[in-house]
């Protein structure tokens, strides 16, 4: 292992019991790495606290729905390293705005933070196109204009069908 850069922060989410953190406190400690690690639990506010305070993100998530935090991360214009999990595989594009990895591959996520720490250049291209992509496709702004744009679609593909009314009616008991 070569020497680290910067410190490592783990933040762990809920759901992590009192014996999951001494198992984590304890393999940091066998590492020799715990004084490089930071154990803060579930945080209300990390994405204003310890997002900005992160060189690199990283989500070795098993499991994931659309992460939230995937999307902070990208908000907050953190080079991402993520797992292809859930919506992860949509929402970044490997090689321009995150580094991504298979789930559940311990070497695969090694390599891809390695590449990560290793290319300064390759960590702002990826922090800047994964900024860019948040705020054109998931600001409140962004999302209003979609749903808008959306329910138009629809209300217009509704007029066409009042246009047709007897071809999209449902055919009755009586014609049958």
């Amino acid at each position: 292992m070569w020497p680290l850069p910067f410190v490592v922060v783990l933040a762990m989410a809920g759901g992590f019991t009192a014996e999951m953190r001494a198992e984590l406190e304890a393999r940091a400690s066998a590492l020799g790495i715990a004084e490089r690690v930071e154990f803060t639990g579930w945080r209300a506010d990390a994405a204003r606290s310890l997002l900005p305070m992160f060189d690199i993100f990283v989500q070795s998530s098993h499991w994931e729905a659309m992460s939230v935090v995937i999307l902070e991360a990208m908000a907050a214009g953190r080079p991402i390293v993520a797992t292809t999990v859930g919506e992860n595989a949509h929402v970044l594009e490997d090689g321009r705005s995150a580094i991504l990895v298979p789930p559940r591959s311990a070497e695969a996520l090694a390599d891809g933070l390695a590449r990560a720490i290793e290319d300064r250049s390759l960590r702002r291209r990826i922090a800047a196109a994964a900024r860019d992509d948040y705020r054109a496709s998931f600001t409140g702004e962004a999302m209003s204009r979609r749903y808008a744009d959306m329910y138009m679609e629809c209300l217009a593909g509704r007029s066409r069908v009042r246009k047709n009314a007897a071809i999209a009616q449902p055919v009755s008991e009586e014609r049958r």
